[in-house]
């Protein structure tokens, strides 16, 4: 699609393939939004407080997936079958080990336009039962049209009607991740890893973990209903022998989904998720009651439980567990991410924040003993096997692992085509209340105490201490870090933020390159009504007059074979400038830091990308607003202040780290005296 222009929506339609239109935002009507438990969200786009999801209710309309015909009335979470046939991302638990399944061989059959059925093997889950089109089967070419023969296609050609009736899941592709924390250090070491590859009557062996959020219903699920009685169905003869498939499937067509919200200020809320909007971009400083925090101070590095959060002030309520005293204090002081020399103590790899969130999966360890990190600081552990990361093809050719699922597939297909076996080998689901799988689970709430609330494949829910739980690294989500390039230099991570090469497609259907222009906000043209403009002040002409000395330097100044003294270079401005009208002539702005600087010696560190993001939140900070200080006064000492651009771009190393330090100090000291006012 082409850029889209202001006022315009790119739609997909479900109901024609994903075909893609880009249509006027006035002709549409939200009708609900897919959230998550554990996602963020305000009620305005202008709203300062935000909101966690806590939990998700969901019901919908369905409709048979290959007649159309509609179920009558909405159906829940509790009207559905629950799905034994596990999907790529899904976690699987054999053995005391947990692993996620990372790809699937596919079985599927696809009912032609003259009543023939076709089965088809292929590697990678594409097809959805129900799907119609000319894509379905490919074109019967070289070998594959002696393939579809074999499997019965013969010599027809794939045609607009051609109809998936039925889709499984034969072959399952498991990384195993890691062994469960319940199990002696020397009993893991027993325990090998189970293979990767898993078909036939081994699926049984596995069972499947999901959690709430996966649970729910999505616009295009397929699903199956509890009480058939009245539902409407379709028959379809599956193959020369006369036998009849049925099909009760059903497709969700439309959804409403209400939400369990707790607010920064304690509150909750039950709400309709159209009457929210997702806060995909958090403050580095925002956090929410139940989250473990770091209490930074001048002399103190503390760990803390949020109790609720005054988004307007930019304070918090804190609950300090070693002397279980309530304090307030800025967020400006609180660290929810570990960023803080506290968290900084712990590997990255193994610890990548504090505490834990809605919707974490995690270990528990047995009574009396830790996680071996101190509060609140929580590992992660989760090792996705080097196999995984094989290249898909090698010299043209499926290669690898992937090579052996498919050779596995397709002698499965044959024999079913052959001997007319019919197998469904189904995952096991912990029975409600089983005591199963006591040793996983998912996060469910953060209590104000700091305890957590997790609940288990088996549906009990148990409250554990912080120190007994390790979160679970999720395999898909290593993959896709991998991709991203995370273990990259910081320097060079740096131009993720500006310079990327982004390609679009042009109204002509063309992609060309564009690039990605700069994304810093420039708030000097926005003056307040009644707001005198500031420019052309003492600091406006000290830059011009720097300005015109670069853009005009002396070519005769001979080169020095050492630097002048302090003294001498600063009478030597003070000559230059004389009968200029500047009022502070002792104070000149230099293109380097002078000889007698105390870092005039030390070597500049390289700016972290982490560094570059505070310098540039700090500065929208004091570029909007500050609680305790007048909008004006805000405004007049920004406007002295050079654009953060050039900064970044013009200033060395240690002068961003004092631009850092002046603009940390000014936010925090405008906070100090706020949170004094408040407390008063």
């Amino acid at each position: 699609m082409r850029p889209l222009r202001p006022g315009e929506v790119g739609v997909s339609f479900l109901a024609d393939g994903g075909e893609r239109e880009i249509l006027p935002e006035a002709d549409l009507r939200l009708v609900d939004r897919t959230i998550q438990t554990g996602d963020f969200c305000k009620r305005t786009i202008d709203d300062v407080q935000s909101g966690v999801v806590t939990n998700v209710h969901v019901k919908g309309r369905l409709e048979h997936v290959i007649s159309g015909e509609p179920v009558d009335g909405w159906k829940t979470l509790d009207d559905l079958e629950t799905t034994l046939d596990a999907e790529i991302g899904d976690y699987v638990v054999y053995d005391d080990w947990i692993g996620q399944v990372i790809e699937l061989f596919d079985e599927s059959l696809i009912e032609m336009s003259n009543g023939q059925v076709v089965r088809l093997p292929e590697l990678s889950s594409r097809l959805s039962v129900g799907e119609k089109g000319t894509d379905i089967i490919p074109p019967p070419t070289g070998g594959m049209y002696n393939l579809l023969s074999f499997f019965g296609a013969g010599s027809n050609r794939p045609d607009r009607v051609d109809t998936v009736i039925d889709v499984k899941h034969t072959v399952y592709a498991i990384a195993w991740l890691a062994i469960s924390q319940m199990v002696d250090p020397a009993g893991a070491e027993r325990k090998i890893r189970p293979p990767k590859l898993w078909c036939g009557k081994d699926i049984e062996k596995l069972s499947l973990v999901r959690g709430r959020s996966d649970l729910e219903m999505r616009v295009g699920d397929r699903v199956r209903l509890k009480n058939n009685n009245g539902a409407p169905l379709t028959r379809h003869c599956k193959d020369d022998t006369n036998v009849t498939l049925e099909v009760r499937l059903f497709m969700v067509t439309e959804t409403q989904t209400t939400l369990d919200i707790l607010w920064q200020d304690g509150k909750k809320e039950v709400i309709k998720s159209t009457e929210i909007i997702p806060y995909l971009n958090p403050d580095e400083y925002d956090c929410w009651p139940g989250d473990h925090v770091v209490w930074k101070g001048e002399d103190h590095k503390i760990p803390a439980i949020v109790q609720s959060v005054n988004a307007t002030d930019r304070t918090a309520t804190i609950f300090l567990p070693d002397t279980g005293a309530v304090e307030l204090a800025s967020v400006l002081e609180l660290d929810p991410h570990g960023t803080s020399d506290l968290g900084a103590s712990f590997a990255q790899s193994a610890s990548e924040g504090l505490g834990v969130c809605r919707g974490d999966f995690v270990f528990i360890h047995p009574v009396g003993t830790t996680n071996g990190f101190e509060k609140p600081a929580v590992p992660k552990i989760g090792e996705v096997e080097p196999w995984v990361r094989e290249n898909p093809i090698v010299e043209g050719q499926l290669g690898g692992w992937r090579k052996e699922m498919a050779d596995i597939g397709g002698a499965v297909a044959a024999r079913h085509a052959t001997e007319r076996i019919q197998e469904n080998p189904l995952m096991n689901y912990p029975s409600p209340r089983s005591g199963e799988l006591a040793w996983l689970g998912e996060v469910t709430d953060l209590n104000l105490d700091g305890t957590v609330e997790v609940t288990h494949p088996d549906l009990t829910i148990q409250v554990y201490p912080l120190e007994r739980l390790t979160k679970l690294y999720d395999g898909m989500e290593q993959l896709e870090n991998d991709l991203w390039g995370d273990d990259a230099d910081s320097h060079d991570a740096l131009s993720d933020d500006g310079g990327d090469e982004i390609w679009s497609m042009d109204e002509d259907g063309v992609w060309q390159p564009e690039l990605n222009g700069d994304d810093w906000e420039d708030d000097d043209d926005e003056m307040l009504p009644g707001e005198d403009n500031v420019s052309g002040g003492w600091a406006d002409e000290l830059m011009d007059t720097s300005l015109d000395e670069h853009e005009a330097p002396n070519h005769d100044i001979t080169a020095q074979t050492a630097p002048q003294s302090p003294h001498d270079e600063s009478r030597t401005m003070n000559e230059r400038h004389q009968g200029t009208t500047l009022s502070w002539n002792r104070f000149e702005m230099l293109s380097s830091a002078p000889p007698d600087h105390a870092f005039f010696s030390s070597p500049p560190a390289q700016p972290s990308k982490s560094f570059l993001g505070r310098l540039t939140k700090e500065y929208r900070v004091l570029s909007s607003s500050l609680p305790g200080l007048p909008t004006f006064l805000t405004r007049r000492v920004l406007h002295s202040i050079a654009s953060i651009d050039e900064i970044l771009q013009t200033q060395s190393s240690s002068e961003l780290t004092k631009i850092a330090q002046i603009f940390s100090g000014l936010s925090s000291l405008a906070h100090r005296i706020h949170l004094t006012k408040t407390r008063q």
